[in-house]
Protein backbone atom coordinates (compact mmCIF):
# COMPACT_ATOMS: atom_id res chain seq x y z
CA UNK A 1 0.00 0.00 0.00
CA UNK A 2 1.42 3.70 -0.94
CA UNK A 3 0.22 6.38 1.31
CA UNK A 4 -0.64 9.84 -0.16
CA UNK A 5 2.57 12.02 -0.58
CA UNK A 6 2.88 14.68 2.23
CA UNK A 7 4.03 18.07 1.35
CA UNK A 8 5.99 20.68 3.33
CA UNK A 9 6.90 23.87 1.61
CA UNK A 10 9.53 26.82 3.04
CA UNK A 11 7.99 29.86 3.01
CA UNK A 12 9.26 32.91 1.16
CA UNK A 13 11.91 30.88 -1.44
CA UNK A 14 12.06 31.29 -4.67
CA UNK A 15 12.77 28.69 -7.68
CA UNK A 16 11.96 25.70 -5.19
CA UNK A 17 12.38 22.26 -6.53
CA UNK A 18 10.61 19.19 -5.40
CA UNK A 19 12.38 16.37 -3.78
CA UNK A 20 10.70 13.20 -2.12
CA UNK A 21 12.06 11.53 0.51
CA UNK A 22 11.15 7.54 0.48
CA UNK A 23 10.79 6.28 3.71
CA UNK A 24 12.81 2.48 3.82
CA UNK A 25 10.13 -0.65 5.56
CA UNK A 26 11.16 -1.72 8.62
CA UNK A 27 12.09 -5.39 7.59
CA UNK A 28 9.08 -6.67 9.87
CA UNK A 29 6.93 -4.74 8.23
CA UNK A 30 4.99 -5.65 4.51
CA UNK A 31 3.58 -3.82 1.86
CA UNK A 32 2.82 0.07 3.37
CA UNK A 33 5.39 2.69 2.28
CA UNK A 34 5.57 6.54 2.69
CA UNK A 35 6.57 9.03 0.22
CA UNK A 36 7.31 13.08 1.45
CA UNK A 37 7.24 15.41 -1.19
CA UNK A 38 8.47 18.71 -0.34
CA UNK A 39 10.25 21.95 -1.80
CA UNK A 40 13.92 23.15 -1.27
CA UNK A 41 15.42 25.45 -2.97
CA UNK A 42 19.24 23.42 -3.41
CA UNK A 43 20.37 19.92 -2.67
CA UNK A 44 22.05 21.14 0.51
CA UNK A 45 18.50 22.57 2.09
CA UNK A 46 16.77 19.48 0.74
CA UNK A 47 19.83 17.61 2.67
CA UNK A 48 18.85 19.02 5.36
CA UNK A 49 14.96 18.62 5.75
CA UNK A 50 15.68 14.64 5.07
CA UNK A 51 17.46 14.91 7.99
CA UNK A 52 15.17 16.25 9.85
CA UNK A 53 11.97 14.51 8.77
CA UNK A 54 13.74 10.75 8.67
CA UNK A 55 15.06 11.17 12.49
CA UNK A 56 13.75 7.92 13.64
CA UNK A 57 14.03 5.71 10.52
CA UNK A 58 16.09 5.53 7.43
CA UNK A 59 15.09 7.03 4.03
CA UNK A 60 16.41 7.58 0.75
CA UNK A 61 16.23 11.25 -0.72
CA UNK A 62 15.53 11.68 -4.25
CA UNK A 63 15.41 14.66 -6.96
CA UNK A 64 12.98 12.73 -9.76
CA UNK A 65 14.66 9.23 -10.87
CA UNK A 66 18.05 9.96 -9.33
CA UNK A 67 18.87 8.60 -5.93
CA UNK A 68 20.88 11.39 -3.95
CA UNK A 69 22.00 9.26 -0.77
CA UNK A 70 20.49 6.93 1.83
CA UNK A 71 19.73 8.33 5.45
CA UNK A 72 20.06 5.11 7.43
CA UNK A 73 18.86 4.50 11.42
CA UNK A 74 20.31 1.98 13.84
CA UNK A 75 18.84 1.82 17.17
CA UNK A 76 22.42 0.40 17.95
CA UNK A 77 24.97 2.24 15.91
CA UNK A 78 22.68 5.44 15.45
CA UNK A 79 23.10 7.05 11.63
CA UNK A 80 24.86 7.08 8.95
CA UNK A 81 24.40 8.75 5.79
CA UNK A 82 25.62 7.53 2.27
CA UNK A 83 25.66 9.35 -1.12
CA UNK A 84 25.16 7.66 -4.44
CA UNK A 85 27.37 7.78 -6.74
CA UNK A 86 27.30 9.73 -9.96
Amino acid sequence: MVVAPQEISIQGEMDMKVYTLKFKLDDHREGASEHLQFEAPDMIRALLIAHERSARRSAELWDEARKLCTIRRDEDRGQSLRAQQA
